[in-house]
């Protein structure tokens, strides 16, 4: 008797470790990114200054000591696919002061991008969707990617107003059942 009761309250706190590394690693995935913006929502209008997270992704540049330039174009309305970067600022391994990062400290760095249609050249009839990036060291033998050695895509938003579903969760619980909302959906 006592052995199944070791058993079970075992498989118990097996199950409860297993759930917060899933909770832990969820997280990871889901809320960490390798680049973002200084705006929530930015758009192909807004002045751009982008932030580059070197723990993030495939870590190629964590802890680097030197300069970082971007490798960096877009994905536009004209792209033949999803990686079909067009606007390429650089060849790989030249370094311009307008592709140079900013040391933030902390593994963190700044590009400013400004008004993507003007940094990149592209014509205004034209829809920027996203932001490409590999960022690198002055001879590119050493990167930061995403994960997997995959490029960086940065989403922009479209102009005007937008619906963006930040938690799907509903908990209105009031404490008294006959004050608590219910919740359906129609068939």
């Amino acid at each position: 008797m006592s052995v199944m009761c070791t058993l079970k309250a075992m498989e118990s706190i097996y199950k409860k470790i297993l759930f917060v590394v899933f909770i832990i690693a969820y997280k990871q995935i889901v809320f960490s990114q390798v680049v973002f913006t200084d705006l929530n929502y930015a758009t192909e209008t807004d002045s751009i200054t982008v932030f580059f997270d070197a723990t993030e992704g495939d870590m190629g540049l964590q802890d680097y000591q030197g300069d970082i330039w971007a490798h960096t174009g877009v994905i536009t309305s004209n792209s033949n696919h999803s990686t079909d970067w067009r606007y390429v600022k650089t060849n790989w391994g030249e370094n311009t002061s307008e592709t140079q990062l900013v040391s933030l400290g902390n593994n963190l760095w700044k590009l400013i991008v400004g008004f993507p249609h003007e940094y990149y050249g592209v014509p205004n009839n034209e829809q920027i969707l996203q932001l490409a990036f590999v960022f690198r060291n002055h001879d590119g033998s050493e990167s930061g990617r995403d994960v997997g050695g995959a490029d960086i895509f940065l989403d922009l938003f479209d102009i005007g107003i937008n619906t963006i579903l930040v938690s799907p969760l509903i908990s209105n619980v009031f404490g008294d059942s006959r004050r608590t909302p219910l919740f359906y959906q129609p068939l």
